[in-house]
This record gives structure tokens, sequence and C-alpha cells, in this order.
């Protein structure tokens, strides 16, 4: 997911930018350059906060959006990004309650819901996760990451059929990662022999 607030009231942007990793260094370039002239600026907090996300650079991101809350304290934007920050340095627990508040301020879209899902996830609430999985599927139905994941929190309920279900495109797509998310949903399920099988094909 990293957002924050402007120039004295001004209105933050409503969802989080959908960036490709390709176009995540152009964003917070720009965003860099508006902060330079203007610290405050509440947009490009949020987009240079949500481009490091993308990089993979929680901690960048969680300075934006530290920032960003300060100026706008009550930003479900902003909470979003500081919970998805807090998720991928693996503080769950803390990511979770966060992206739980941007929630409760009526805040949502397909990333947070795709990582509070995650969160949720981590902390054995599989069917919570389920359903915010199955929430980010209807707003970016071909999202493979998310596909994956929905997956990958049915066979950890112990739905070996309806994981299998949800992650065939994929397999049938050749797509190695979702294979290797079968292998594991079929082991943790006492299905070894299948998942040592997958293993030794698509992980040689």
């Amino acid at each position: 997911s990293l957002s924050l607030c402007g120039i004295a009231q001004a209105q933050a942007p409503t969802s989080q930018l959908q960036l490709t990793r390709s176009d995540a260094g152009g964003a917070l370039a720009k965003a860099m350059s508006d902060l330079a002239s203007n610290p405050r600026n509440l947009g490009a907090l949020l987009i240079a906060g949500e481009a490091a996300l993308q990089l993979e650079d929680p901690r960048s991101a969680l300075g934006f959006f530290g920032r960003a809350d300060d100026i706008s304290p009550n930003n479900g934007r902003v909470k979003a990004g500081l919970g998805r920050s807090m998720l991928q340095l693996e503080q769950v627990v803390d990511g979770l309650r966060l992206m739980e508040e941007a929630g409760r301020l009526g805040y949502s879209d397909a990333a947070l819901l795709a990582d509070r899902g995650l969160a949720r996830d981590l902390s054995g609430n599989q069917s919570g996760a389920q359903q915010d999985y199955v929430a980010a599927l209807k707003l970016d139905p071909k999202n493979e990451t998310y596909i994956r994941r929905y997956a990958v929190s049915l066979g950890i309920s112990g739905n070996v059929n309806d994981a299998e279900m949800v992650i065939q495109p994929l397999l049938y797509a050749s797509n190695r990662a979702a294979w290797r998310d079968r292998a594991f949903i079929l082991a943790i399920n006492g299905r070894r022999e299948e998942a040592t099988e997958i293993t030794s094909r698509v992980m040689p």
C-alpha cells in the first residue's frame, strides 16, 4: 500500500494509485520534486508513499505516510498506507490495526483489502482474510497476487477443492508461482506425494 494530507484542509485523492513497478520510480521522482517546493503537499506525500510501497521500500513509505498523518490525522487513505507499510515491515499486528482503522474511516480499495487479507491470514483469521480477498478480486479480478493469496488462504482452511478452483486459471497459464502455491496447499493438507511431484517439476 502510503498517504498524507496537504496544504491546509486540502482534500486527499480518494483512492490509492494503481502503480506498476515500472511506473513507480517516475511517480516517486515527481512527488519528491513537488515536495521540495511544498513539504506539506498531501497529494505528493500520498503518491510518494504508495510508489515507495510498490518499490518495496516500506521504511521510506512509512516516513511519507507518517508526515501525511501529521497533516491529516483522520484520513483513511493515510491509515491504509501506514498499515500496508507496517505489514511490509512484518509488523503484522500494528499493520492490521491501522488497516482496520482505515476501514472504519470509510476507506477501501483493492490494495488495502488484499493486504488486510494477508494480515488477517497471518493472524489466523482465515474467514476474515477470505472475505477481504473476495472483495479485492471484485475490484481487480485478474490480479494474480490476489488470486494466489485467496487460494492459499482456502488451502490453509482445508478447502483444497475450492483452492484449486480459484488457482486453476493461473495453473493453465503455467504461472510458476501459482504452481508453487499449489504444492504448498497440497502439502499442508497431507497430500505430500502430489506436492513433491509438483515441486520437483517446477522447482528443479
